[in-house]
């Protein structure tokens, strides 16, 4: 799009921020008006938040407009109305209806796509459009697109490339959002959520523990009252072995939210496995449990179960808690893989690990890890070859050199064959029952069977099940 100078600063206030900017862009214009300015009336028209200046807009191009023209730029712009209106919970289509308008914008995108860029409050319905493809109808590919188009005219859109770097996070790409997540702050040192996730990546995942301290500090000082930062800074304290500045932390944070639930954790763990102070630990744990916001606290029920398992010996405490602990949250993988041998060894309790596996499974039905656990534990403890061994096949059928999954297969796939095989014999022991219904019935006489009768005596009263 080749502006001249007229055209720019006309633009530039038609598209401002400030409504009465735009207001009187909009008197000031003639009837005719060129058509980069119509592509900028055609956005206050259809998306401008003020139905004030979305008329003022229409009118202006009535003069420029039949009705099938009306109709058809209405139709490439309902993708900004539809994401606010149809919506999954309200209306079983809703995706569908997003797909489709999202296809038709994009097909005449490239005629209002720089305007859309690079214009704050244009650029902001774009990204919140966006937002809501990802987060709401979970169509990834359409909402990058979004994103990607600001990013595009405006590489210091902070908040674009905050988004970007979240789809990739999402994705498992770390480093690609890292990436996103650095080009961000440096666009905009004071993105509090770009500077978060920096430092959990650079504490979780790369070990660059001073750097993550960095970031966590920066995002406190934009929100001081914000109890995420300190628990962040806390948590990497404790990773460099810095047990006073942990506590520091901790103290900070809690000051903030008494009840805060990783806040508690973490110095519950200090108390028993830096301090121990078991008694202490305890108390810390059951505080978040206690309080009515935080009584489903998988994590501190989980801690609860650990610590009564490991120090105390109290099995049958620490049942209770990791019991509470997965019923809070089923879809806790590790403490899964921890529970199961737990409750074998101490319980023998084969119907609870069980019930445990079938519910983690009902919310990841494709965890390959767990699918393997599971069918180990048909096998050796139920000896149910026939269900691990489709449990397996699921397992291979997404990773077909998992190691795990193969070595089972190969033990249970005698018995899985020696059954088929058995069930095969029986289908036919039935096709020959079946062919034996089709024998002509030949009708004998009563003298057979009064002859018959007198040997049969010893048996009346008894007799095979073809009999009847």
């Amino acid at each position: 799009m080749n502006l001249s100078e007229e055209e720019k600063i006309i633009i530039q206030n038609l598209l401002s921020v400030e409504s009465e900017t735009a207001k009187s862009a909009l008197s000031a214009i003639s009837s005719d008006f060129s058509d980069n300015v119509g592509t900028a009336l055609i956005m206050l028209w259809q998306i401008n938040p003020e139905e004030s200046i979305r008329d003022a807009a229409k009118k202006l191009l009535v003069s420029t407009l039949d009705a099938e023209s009306e109709k058809k730029i209405t139709k490439e712009f309902e993708i900004f109305r539809s994401v606010n209106r149809d919506l999954p919970w309200t209306n079983t289509q809703a995706v569908d209806i997003q797909e489709s308008n999202f296809e038709t914008f994009r097909k005449v995108s490239s005629s209002y796509e720089k305007l859309l860029a690079t214009n704050p409050l244009y650029s902001e319905i774009l990204l919140d459009t966006g937002r809501k493809l990802l987060l709401i109808f979970n169509l990834e590919e359409k909402a990058k697109f979004c994103f990607e188009l600001i990013a595009k005219y405006d590489s210091s859109n902070d908040e674009a490339l905050f988004a970007l770097g979240r789809m990739e996070e999402r994705r498992g790409e770390l480093e690609k959002a890292l990436d996103f997540y650095e080009k961000a702050i440096a666009a905009n040192p004071n993105n509090s959520f770009a500077q978060m996730q920096a430092g959990t990546i650079k504490n979780s995942v790369l070990g660059r523990y001073g750097e993550a301290l960095l970031h966590f500090s920066k995002a406190s000082e934009q929100d001081p009252y914000s109890v995420e930062p300190y628990v962040k800074m806390a948590e990497t304290a404790y990773k460099l072995n810095d047990i006073p500045q942990t506590k520091q932390y901790l103290e900070i944070a809690l000051s903030i939210n008494e009840y805060h639930e990783e806040a508690l954790n973490l110095l519950g763990m200090l108390l028993w496995k830096n301090d121990q102070k078991y008694e202490e630990a305890v108390e810390t744990f059951k505080k978040g449990i206690d309080h009515k916001i935080h009584e489903d606290s998988a994590l501190l029920l989980k801690s609860l179960g650990d610590i009564y398992a490991q120090h105390f010996q109290e099995f049958n405490k620490a049942r209770i808690f990791y019991e509470k602990s997965l019923k809070a949250n089923p879809q806790q993988k590790s403490l899964l893989e921890y529970y199961a041998p737990f409750i074998l060894k101490h319980f023998q309790d084969l119907g609870a690990v069980e019930k445990s596996y079938i519910e983690y499974l009902k919310l990841q039905p494709n965890e390959v890890e767990i699918l393997t656990a599971y069918a180990t534990f048909m096998i050796e403890y139920l000896n149910d070859f026939d269900s691990a061994y489709t449990y397996l096949e699921r397992v291979v059928e997404q990773e077909p050199n998992h190691e795990a999954a193969l070595k089972q297969l190969r033990k249970i796939s005698d018995y899985v064959e020696n059954d088929q095989n058995d069930e095969s014999e029986d289908d036919d022991d039935d096709e020959d029952d079946d062919d034996d219904d089709d024998v002509e019935i030949i009708v004998l006489d009563d003298e057979w069977f009064d002859d018959e009768e007198e040997e049969d005596d010893d048996f009346s009263g008894g007799g095979a099940a073809t009999d009847n």
